[in-house]
């Protein structure tokens, strides 16, 4: 009788623990799933409204590139490049964007975008125009700070020619880029 009684008791824990497991197992899953649908993704930044400083307005770009219509207030602005990482501290990825604008003429503005990231819908907080024909070499974000690895100009450089290395940390606060 006694053995019955433990075998009913060991059967039973183990029904038990595997209810837990299944349990925890789908919970993880969920959390997985949930996790994924609120990632921002590389084809919402390609087609999302950005403001440009540079020229006071406010675009929407259609696979990476903007370019308007008008001849007298020409403006092509492209996507250059993208770091996911946390800014804000809410445990989901946001985006740092450059990218790239001209109104027509020599220059081409260079602009640092900051896409907070809304339960997997992107939210343009904040930019920072960053110089004329800078030569990007990388952006990061790393400990909720934007690094970026570039090539400015001097004091002697021609435009065409920026020679001055240079790595440039921003930190989000209050909806604000502060340069480190």
């Amino acid at each position: 009788m006694k053995f019955l009684y433990y075998l009913t008791l060991k059967l039973t824990q183990i029904v038990w623990i595997s209810l837990i497991c299944i349990i925890l197992l789908s919970l993880s899953t969920y959390s997985d799933i949930l996790q994924a649908s609120s990632r921002l993704t590389l084809e919402q930044l390609k087609n999302f409204d950005y403001y440009i400083h540079m020229y006071n307005q406010k675009i929407k770009l259609k696979n990476g590139i903007f370019e308007s219509k008008s001849t007298e207030n020409y403006l092509k602005v492209r996507f250059a490049d993208v770091a996911l990482g946390d800014l804000n501290n809410d445990a989901q990825e946001d985006a740092a964007i450059i990218l790239v604008s001209s109104g027509g003429g020599s220059g081409f503005f260079y602009e640092l975008a900051v896409v907070i990231n809304n339960n997997g819908h992107p939210y343009h907080i904040t930019s920072e125009l960053l110089e004329d024909r800078v030569q990007i070499n990388s952006i990061a974000i790393i400990s909720n700070a934007i690094i970026i690895d570039m090539v400015t100009h001097g004091p002697n450089d021609p435009q065409c020619c920026p020679t001055v290395k240079k790595i440039v940390k921003y930190r989000l606060y209050r909806n604000t880029l502060i340069k480190k």
